[in-house]
């Protein structure tokens, strides 16, 4: 279900330097939301790519506050815990 969620993001920040933000926003919710039921010995290899410049660096780091806002609270929030073997 990852996989899903991590290349529906790949795709609209590929496509488009004008992607819809609220899409985006709600999958990484979506992410969040399922996080603590992901065994992280079998996580998907799409996770790395989440936490890659193929994501995270296409995402705008100036003005959309509630962009960013969203993405550091996932950061923060949801995978500090994971040990770094899991995403890398």
């Amino acid at each position: 279900m990852v996989g899903r969620f991590v290349t529906s993001i790949h795709s609209r920040v590929t496509t488009s330097s004008h992607f819809n933000q609220q899409e985006i926003e709600a999958t990484l919710h979506c992410i969040a939301a399922i996080q603590e039921a992901l065994d992280f010995a079998k996580t998907p290899p799409q996770l790395a790519q989440l936490f890659s410049q193929d994501i995270l660096g296409r995402l705008p780091s100036a003005g959309h506050s509630r962009m960013r806002r969203t993405t550091l609270g996932f950061i923060g929030a949801s995978w500090l815990n994971i040990p770094v073997s899991a995403y890398i």
